[in-house]
This record gives C-alpha cells, sequence and structure tokens, in this order.
C-alpha cells in the first residue's frame, strides 16, 4: 500500500513540494511503473521546475517557445471573456441582478448601510498586487516563462498609461517621448498584434481596385479626342518651339538621372532612326496631332526588343511628353480648357505608360533567370529604380506612396517571400529541398525528416503568394495614377462620399456615430459597414445630382 505521508505530512515540518514527492517516490520504490508512480514522478518534475530559480535566459527560451500558443490562448480567452460578459445579463438575468445590487450596496453604503470593504477598492488592490509583482525578479521570470503573452500584455499596458500621461505634460521633449512611448506599447501587444493580423485582409479587399478604371489605351484616346477639340480651336506649336526641341535632342540628351546620352546608329538603329524622323519635320508649325504622331514613332523604339535602343527610346519618349505637357502653345484662347483636359488624361497614361515600361523590363528580366527571386524580386527592383529616379517626381504624393509600398511589401507578402525562399527553384534551394524531402532529408532532420519533405511544396506556396502580393500591389499603384483624382479603390470612394454627403447622411437617427467613425477612419472600416454607407451616400449623391440638373433646367427656361 502507498505511504500516505505524502498526503498527510506532519505539520512542525513544511518540506517543499519537490522534496515530499521525491520522499514518496523513495519510499515506494515497489510501485514503479504503476499509474499512481507515474502521476508522482510527473508532479515531482513540475514541482522541481517551479521550485528552481529561473535565469534570465532560459526563461526568454522559454517564453520564445511559448509566445504563440500563449498569443493565440490569450487572444481566445479576451472573446470568450468578452462575450460572456456580454451575454451573461441575457442569460442569467436573475444572477446579474443579484450581482449588480451585491456590487452596488458595497460600493456605496449610503445604499444598503452596508460598512463592507469597498469591491472598488479591493479590485483596485489586487491589481496593484498583481503588477507589484513583477519587481520580484523571480516572480517576473516565472510569469514570462510560463505565460509570455500575459506579461507582454500587461507591460505594453503600463507603457501605453505612462506613455500617455507624458504625452498630457504641455512640453514638446515630455510629449514626443509620451507618443513614441505610447505608439511603441500599443504596438508589441499581443492583442493588438492579433486583431490587426485579422483585420488585414479585410483592409486588403477595401484597396483592390475599383472596375472601370480606364487603361492607358483608353486614356491616350481620351487625350486625343480632347486635342483634337483643341487644335480646331486653333491650339498648335510653332515652328521655334519645335525646333529647338529636336536641336536639344540631337545636342544634348539625357537620362532620367541626368547623365548625356549618346545615340549611335551602330547600337540604337532605331532610335537614331526616330532621331532622323524628326529633322525631317523640322521648320513648320505643328498641331497636338503631329505631336501624337511624333510620339507614336518614338513608341516605336521604345518598344524594341533590345535593352540599349529600348532605354534610348524610353527617353526620347519622355522628353516628348514634357514637351507636350510643359511648353505653352500658341492659339486662341478657345481650346484651353479641352487643352487642360487632354493633358490630365495625357499625363494619367504617361505615368501608366511608366509602370507599363516597369512590367514589361521585369517580366523580361525574370524570363531568363531560374531563381527564387522571379518576377516578384523583379518588380520589386523596377520600382526601387523608379523610386530612386528623376521620374519619381512626376507623381504626386499619394502615388509615390503606393509605389514605395511596392518595394517595401506588406507583412503578409514580406512573410511569404520568406517562407518562398524554400522553394526548389535556385541551385541552393534546390539542392537543400531535395535533401531534405529524400532519405538524406530524414537522416539530417532526424524525427523532422517527414516535416521536411513538405518544405518544397511550403516555399512554392509561399513564393507563388509573395508574387501575387506584389502583383496585386503594382496593380493598385497602377490603378491609382490612372484614376487621377477620381478614387481607385473602395476606400477611397467612400472617403470622397464621406467628405461630400457625409454631414446630410449623419443627421439621420442612429447614423451620426458611424458617419463619425467613418470619417476618422478615412473610409478604413470593415466591408459591411462600407457597403451600408455607400448605398446610403450615393443615394444622396443621386437626389442631389437631380435637383441640380432640374435647378439648371429651370434656369435655362
Amino acid at each position: 500500500m502507498a505511504n500516505e505521508s505524502l498526503l498527510e505530512p506532519p505539520s512542525f515540518i513544511e518540506k517543499p513540494k519537490s522534496v515530499r514527492y521525491a520522499d514518496w517516490m523513495t519510499a515506494n520504490k515497489g510501485l514503479t511503473g504503476t499509474p499512481e508512480f507515474k502521476d508522482i514522478a510527473r508532479a515531482y518534475e513540475v514541482a522541481r521546475r517551479d521550485e528552481e530559480s529561473l535565469t534570465l535566459p532560459v526563461a526568454l527560451q522559454e517564453a520564445a517557445a511559448k509566445f504563440v500558443p500563449a498569443t493565440i490562448n490569450l487572444g481566445k480567452e479576451a472573446v470568450t471573456g468578452a462575450a460572456d460578459a456580454l451575454s451573461y445579463p441575457f442569460r442569467e438575468p436573475a444572477e446579474f441582478a443579484k450581482t449588480l445590487y451585491g456590487f452596488s450596496s458595497r460600493s456605496f453604503p449610503s445604499i444598503s448601510g452596508s460598512k463592507d470593504e469597498n469591491p472598488l477598492t479591493r479590485t483596485a488592490s489586487s491589481i496593484g498586487g498583481h503588477y507589484a509583482g513583477y519587481l520580484d525578479s523571480d516572480v517576473f521570470k516565472r510569469r514570462l516563462a510560463d505565460d509570455p503573452a500575459s506579461v507582454v500584455s500587461d507591460l505594453s499596458l503600463v507603457g501605453y498609461g505612462l506613455g500617455r500621461g507624458l504625452k498630457a505634460v504641455p512640453t514638446a521633449p515630455t510629449e514626443y517621448l509620451g507618443s513614441k512611448l505610447a505608439a511603441a506599447s500599443e504596438a508589441v501587444d499581443p492583442l493588438t498584434m492579433v486583431a490587426k493580423t485579422a483585420a488585414y485582409p479585410f483592409r486588403q479587399m477595401g484597396e483592390i481596385p475599383l472596375p472601370g478604371i480606364p487603361s492607358v489605351d483608353q486614356l491616350k484616346t481620351q487625350s486625343r479626342d480632347a486635342y483634337k477639340r483643341a487644335a480646331e480651336s486653333g491650339v498648335f506649336y510653332n515652328a521655334n518651339q519645335f525646333d529647338d526641341f529636336v536641336d536639344n535632342l540631337n545636342v544634348d540628351l539625357r537620362d532620367r538621372d541626368g547623365k548625356r546620352v549618346i545615340v549611335l546608329p551602330e547600337l540604337h538603329p532605331k532610335s537614331s532612326a526616330v532621331l532622323e524622323a524628326f529633322g525631317r519635320y523640322k521648320g513648320s508649325n505643328k498641331t497636338l496631332e503631329d505631336m501624337d504622331d511624333l510620339r507614336q514613332i518614338a513608341r516605336d523604339a521604345a518598344s524594341s526588343t533590345d535593352p540599349a535602343d529600348r532605354r534610348v527610346g524610353v527617353i526620347i519618349r519622355n522628353k516628348i511628353d514634357n514637351f507636350i505637357e510643359n511648353d505653352a502653345p500658341s492659339g486662341g484662347e478657345a481650346g484651353v480648357e479641352a487643352l487642360k483636359e487632354a493633358r490630365g488624361y495625357w499625363s494619367r497614361a504617361r505615368k501608366g505608360d511608366v509602370f507599363n515600361d516597369l512590367i514589361f523590363n521585369a517580366n523580361l528580366d525574370s524570363a531568363g533567370t531560374f531563381t527564387g527571386a522571379g518576377v516578384e524580386n523583379a518588380l520589386r527592383r523596377e520600382f526601387k529604380k523608379l523610386a530612386k529616379s528623376n521620374d519619381f517626381r512626376l507623381f504626386n504624393q499619394n502615388e509615390q506612396r503606393a509605389i514605395v509600398s511596392v518595394v517595401e511589401g506588406g507583412p503578409i507578402s514580406n512573410s511569404l517571400r520568406l517562407i518562398g525562399k524554400f522553394a526548389p527553384t535556385g541551385s541552393v534551394s534546390a539542392t537543400l529541398s531535395t535533401l531534405l524531402a529524400g532519405g538524406a532529408g530524414y537522416g539530417l532532420a532526424g524525427p523532422f525528416g517527414a516535416g521536411a519533405a513538405l518544405l518544397p511544396a511550403i516555399g512554392a506556396v509561399g513564393r507563388y503568394g509573395a508574387t501575387r502580393g506584389t502583383e496585386l500591389g503594382v496593380a493598385k499603384a497602377s490603378a491609382k495614377v490612372r484614376a487621377g483624382n477620381a478614387p481607385s479603390n473602395v476606400q477611397e470612394k467612400l472617403a470622397l462620399l464621406l467628405s461630400q454627403y457625409g454631414d446630410q447622411l449623419g443627421k439621420k437617427p442612429g447614423m451620426g456615430f458611424a458617419i463619425d467613425m467613418a470619417k476618422r477612419a478615412k473610409g478604413k472600416v470593415n466591408p459591411y459597414l462600407t457597403r451600408q454607407l455607400i448605398s446610403q451616400l450615393e443615394n444622396i449623391q443621386r437626389i442631389s445630382e437631380q435637383r441640380q440638373a432640374l435647378e439648371r433646367a429651370a434656369e435655362q427656361e
């Protein structure tokens, strides 16, 4: 029979649990192998671990291993706890009423005359004691090792409160330090990270380009139509303007970085032919249609398959665009508005052409490689070149941010990009993946060999996801430049409608809070609210436009 000393230790000896478990196992060696002995042995290991003084490196190591599951568990507890708390009054109305009355009577003794300890004070004391435990290094290390997510959440809450307190002090240093501390504390909070990760796909959905944004060819057609109207009104470029432009191309042609470009017929046959054709057009006034024809000639050189010739052709085409957009034409004032409209379309088409060139170059560069970089890396590289070039100044601030976002990527696409390095497409990764997937992989990875065999497939999925993510970023940036001042995605559309008709919708009962929240978020709200708000705002827009049309018709009569 088992020794009962474990259950009832002498009152005058308070041994540590691990010692009591060890004494029991020593006294009951005959029970080795039984379920009872195994339970005591496991309890002994747990007790000994709890009683040992952890070193900080060991605590950090255990915290790193447990952080992800601890964060998931913390989020689950927060969600279920909030759900239970919100549903409690409806699930147990009688118990809720008793609890509320008891809490009120003890919190406010004047209600019932009770002089019990105030539960608010008791709660504050309990919270204070919890945080005071962090001042003990052993308690801190043990908490960190056992539940790292809760520890980080506690410390982030303290940091956020301290940061907000410093920010409230009306001095420049404290306001700056407080804002940085509060922002950093909020960013490292596990629950905040989980919430942002969960909301990330919904934010991305709101940034998907809207249908109906004109393509580059459609913008060029609209531009030509507007230029035609301007030309019919007498707008043209005089001969001296055009002759000076052509002479400058032949004498001082420079690239986007200001470097001199030498055009040689042997190396740049199509670009040389373009310059010769331009020379034959000198000596006469040029209509806007003439300039468009000349641009088409330069476009042929810019589409050359030879990289050197294509580079010079793109430079010449960009010079024509600058001439058309920036040089003041001659003629009557009747075509000014049409020319302004045409230049707007032309500017958007030109920016779209820049993007098309980058995509073309990225596809061309990636076609001859057999590495893990592929199109995704080539696109980032081309957009990085654009961000560092003088052409970057052609784009407005929002468009520049979209270009930089392609280079930097997002948290999910960057993570997938890292995973994609295991795809067996490069010489190194292919060798590594083959070793891990085969018998050598089992020998190298030991018990993890079976999981390692999945690395090539996981890497291929990661690479595919990273490529699609980068291509989506390019599509969003392209849509933004082609849309011009119009919204390019759902978020921008909602933000525009809110700025125009949000105040009218906010006057309706129950809509004020939703409108205020959507305005503060600049249209970045959940898909359901986005759909509802856009529907109602568009109704107001239609009614407003109909009213304005009726008013104009009445004025004309």
